[in-house]
């Protein structure tokens, strides 16, 4: 309940304890999508064919990145031999898999981006709860989206892969065989692949050109839900709820809100709660889940100091 003054005239009342009370309301009342259940492991396989391809392929392209092999070798001999054709050639027939294999991450990131899009548009009139399939489709959307761009940061020979190929394959023949990008596709998908949260940013970028008012709060349903299947011990396999509150958390303070966004600040997002869940129930993943919060929100460094100490300490 909002702190209210009893005083009879302006000049009897205490503003300031008003104000104090609004703001401890605010922070401590409790966000009903806290307590949801949506049990990710409890729903059958979707019946939607959109979706079971779109999970089949997000499997495929998890397995493929944490697997990752590197080709420096190709770039550095053609590099150290410009002229020699037969050199570029073979590096270029050397990083085509690899190429080919980002390019189809890129698509994918555009059909998660669409899908995430189509899902929170489902619940503009009704909560998490009223629609569990739906639901735990959009949360293991974004535990894959956090756990695929955490992989990505952990590979920095995919973004030199593409760049070293960029430089040689303009010494090939155009004719080449494989070759299915021109100049003007592999500099998008060049530029893609240089964001530090790829697949996270198509998602924020399809709601902000959407509706990401009506998205938000969906959004922040989803990390208050994931928070409260953690804390409220509902699951015992917490992780994919971890990456998926993250991933929520982070997409929420990158949505274009008017009047300004801060996650830390929300009265949607139960952000305390969730920074405490993570120090309590986090284990190992602690420091990477705090450090993925600080640096992969656009206002974490405007945050309440309360905020911050819970992520720094």
């Amino acid at each position: 309940a909002w702190c209210e003054s009893t005083a009879s005239t302006p000049a009897e009342r205490e503003p300031s304890s008003s104000v104090m009370g609004q703001v401890f309301a605010a922070l401590f009342r409790e966000s009903p999508s806290l307590r949801y259940v949506v049990d990710t492991d409890a729903v059958p396989p979707t019946a939607d064919p959109v979706l079971a391809e779109l999970f089949e392929n997000m499997e495929a392209a998890m397995k493929q990145i944490e697997g990752y092999e590197a080709k420096p070798e190709p770039i550095r001999q053609a590099i150290n031999i410009p002229n020699d054709p037969e050199i570029a050639l073979n590096a270029v027939k050397a990083l085509l898999p690899n190429v080919n294999m980002i390019e189809t991450w890129m698509d994918l990131a555009e059909k998660i981006a669409s899908a995430v899009d189509d899902l929170t548009k489902k619940f503009q009139n009704k909560t998490l709860e009223q629609d569990v399939p739906s639901a735990a489709a959009l949360f293991k959307i974004f535990a894959f989206v956090w756990k695929f761009d955490q992989a990505k940061m952990m590979q920095p020979g995919i973004q030199n892969d593409f760049a070293g190929y960029r430089r040689v394959v303009s010494k090939v023949p155009a004719d080449t065989p494989g070759l299915s990008m021109d100049e003007s596709a592999t500099g998008i998908v060049s530029m893609w692949i240089a964001d530090m949260m790829p697949v996270t940013l198509k998602v924020v970028s399809a709601l902000n050109q959407a509706l990401p008012h009506e998205a938000a709060t969906t959004i922040a349903e989803v990390a208050n839900c994931c928070c409260g299947m953690i804390s409220g011990s509902r699951t015992s396999n917490t992780e994919p709820y971890f990456h998926a509150m993250i991933c929520a958390i982070i997409i929420y303070d990158r949505l274009l809100l008017h009047g300004g966004n801060s996650v830390f600040t929300s009265r949607d997002v139960a952000i305390r709660k969730c920074l405490l869940t993570i120090r309590r129930s986090g284990g190992s993943a602690t420091m990477q889940y705090r450090n993925s919060i600080q640096y992969s929100t656009t206002t974490f460094n405007d945050a309440p100091a309360s905020i911050q100490a819970l992520c720094e300490s």
